[in-house]
């Protein structure tokens, strides 16, 4: 059954099917962990808008659309940037198309 057909809505998503998201809330943040499943360089945008989005290892601002080479990993933390984004609504959870 798809998440669209239970009525259920991860919190974070990825326009890219190839592309898993995971995801820990913090007291003001969410720590989250995009994996390129794909032999191939995967383009991708994290879903919703409304949050600060920040590359945890180098602590640059993430915008847009990132490219995650083949196989690899990125670990963001992402803070909510406007009203109505919460900030803790569950402890963790994962897309997967």
């Amino acid at each position: 059954m798809s998440t669209s057909l239970a009525g259920i809505e991860p919190r974070f998503s990825a326009d890219n099917p190839l592309v898993e998201v995971g995801w820990l809330a913090g007291p003001e943040s969410y720590l989250v962990w995009l994996i390129n499943h794909s032999w191939e360089p995967s383009a991708v945008t994290l879903l919703p808008d409304g949050y600060q989005l920040t590359d945890a290892e180098t602590g640059a601002a993430a915008k847009g659309q990132t490219v995650l080479p083949a196989k690899g990993v990125r670990i963001l933390t992402a803070r909510p940037s406007r009203a109505g984004a919460e900030a803790r609504p569950e402890a963790s959870g994962r897309a997967t198309l």
